[in-house]
């Protein structure tokens, strides 16, 4: 009877500690519930969802962060970011818009058709006076500030095109950014000088050519174009304010380039007006029209004349041409509807 009530007792103390561990240390009853039990949740601070937002919420799954600037790019009054996303290329700019508080993004926009490469030797062109760098490899590839007194920082920013770089010039307007400077994409600029009073860029433009053209046993080697650009707050962009070409030919005598002038024609042009352009019966803006020409066709420059013309802001000589889509033996084209390459999109 003893020993009865002794294993009683132990039994009872026993079964009275499993029930109390059970209380301090509750184990799950299923495997189920060991699998379901939450892992704690990583919030991700603003700069992260910054760096992987072209990643995750894009719908081209643009590339890695690359690098990243501050400003006033939407005159939104909250701190605003650009920054850019590498893939082989910088090829996705995204400008994030804060809330008031600093903490959260309000707006992205994107910053379409800008193509930045590796290989940027000679693209730091563009003069301080535009505004705080924009710095990609070591490279200053471009600038940002209220150059037009707009109120909201423009981006001036080489981009990648067919033939090197071309200058953008970017703005944040109705709820996009767009291109303030209508330049030709094939063509990429030398050299930019500006003027912060007028307004004005002063774009430089060498083109090699290499279409063949000879003169006097040698060949036509260089043209340049001296254009410049002025801020038009009524138009909303840089217009093209006056422009100069110029052509040079290697002499080899003296090792140099010399400007070309009428002897070295006959040349082959190129229609270079999208609208087209209509040959004169002189080189006059007021003789008569004969015809149309359209865009990109190839005409051949017999002369030029010995005086330059001012039309629309632009001063240039006129070219006695032939050929062409014209039933007239020779015309007269104004230098401004011509280039010496052919040019783009040509349906």
């Amino acid at each position: 009877m003893k020993y009865y009530f002794l294993l009683l007792s132990m039994i009872i103390l026993c079964v009275s500690c499993q029930k109390r561990d059970e209380e301090i240390y509750p184990i799950p009853v299923t495997v189920e519930e060991i699998i379901s039990e939450p892992e704690p949740v990583k919030t991700r601070t603003l700069q992260e969802i910054i760096e992987w937002y072209a990643v995750t919420s894009t719908p081209q799954k643009g590339g890695i962060f690359s690098f990243q600037i501050e400003g006033n790019f939407t005159g939104s009054g909250n701190k605003e970011i650009i920054a850019f996303y590498e893939f082989f290329s910088i090829d996705t700019v995204l400008c994030f818009v804060l809330d008031p508080s600093g903490e959260r993004i309000e707006n992205v926009y994107q910053i379409k058709n800008l193509i930045i490469p590796n290989n940027l030797e000679g693209w730091d062109n563009l003069p301080e006076i535009l505004g705080s760098p924009i710095i990609f490899n070591g490279w200053c590839i471009g600038r940002f500030s209220d150059f037009n007194g707009n109120g909201v920082d423009e981006l001036f920013i080489n981009s990648g095109s067919i033939r090197g770089k071309r200058l953008r010039v970017l703005e944040f307007n109705n709820n996009e950014f767009v291109d303030l400077l209508d330049m030709n994409s094939s063509i990429s600029e030398s050299a930019i000088s500006v003027d912060p009073d007028e307004k004005t860029l002063n774009i430089t433009i060498e083109i090699p050519l290499n279409s063949g053209v000879i003169v006097d046993e040698s060949m036509i080697l260089l043209a340049i174009n001296y254009n410049l650009y002025k801020w038009d707050s009524a138009k909303y962009k840089y217009e093209l304010f006056s422009a100069e070409m110029k052509r040079y030919s290697w002499n080899r005598n003296i090792k140099e380039y010399i400007e070309v002038f009428a002897s070295d024609f006959p040349s082959i042009m190129y229609v270079a007006s999208k609208e087209g352009t209509n040959p004169k019966e002189s080189l006059s803006s007021r003789s008569k029209v004969l015809d149309t020409i359209s865009y990109g066709t190839k005409v051949i420059v017999q002369e030029v004349s010995s005086d330059k013309e001012t039309i629309n802001g632009i001063r240039d000589f006129w070219y006695k041409c032939s050929g062409g889509n014209s039933e007239e033996g020779y015309y007269w084209i104004f230098g401004s509807d011509l280039s010496t390459t052919m040019p783009e999109n040509i349906e």
